[in-house]
């Protein structure tokens, strides 16, 4: 994964890394991201990503905030925690749960193939029994025993 700013300078580049978080500043312009696929080509990859914008207001005015604006404050922020680890949170759940139904998918395709073997085997082994303790009839001839009269009996 890369990130590149509006002038083309590379700001984050990390390769095999499964999580992570960057903080950077912007400027006005196009930030180009770019999330490859270079690890493994075989098997898909899902990509979470969230963009935070702060924008620092233009002016303030300093001034001592009151108790309510304080506690106001406060409240905020702690909110604002709040649901980024809730977000996080999501996005750990839903990893998971991707990769469990990949991993039930996988299970229940070998659980077929394994018992299509073993079916495949019992058929052989009856097949092969049934050929061993079969007996063919075998066909009476009569022998004639020739006396050197060449009379038979």
């Amino acid at each position: 994964m890369w990130l590149e700013s509006p002038l083309g300078k590379i700001l984050y580049r990390v390769d095999r890394k499964s999580r992570g978080e960057f903080e950077f500043a912007t400027s006005l312009g196009n930030f180009s991201f770019c999330f490859s696929n270079e690890f493994s080509r075989i098997t898909a990859k899902r990509v979470f990503f969230q963009l935070d914008g702060y924008q620092k207001p233009i002016y303030e005015v300093p001034s001592v905030p009151t108790a309510a604006e304080a506690a106001v404050l406060d409240i905020q922020s702690r909110m604002e925690k709040v649901m980024m680890y809730q977000h996080h949170y999501r996005l750990s759940e839903m990893q998971d749960r991707l990769f469990s139904e990949d991993l039930y998918q996988r299970v229940s395709l070998w659980a077929a193939i394994h018992t299509s073997v073993i079916l495949l085997a019992a058929i052989g082994q009856i097949f092969f029994l049934k050929k061993l303790f079969s007996t063919k009839p075998m066909t009476s001839k009569r022998n004639i025993i020739e006396t050197p009269s060449g009379i038979g009996t």
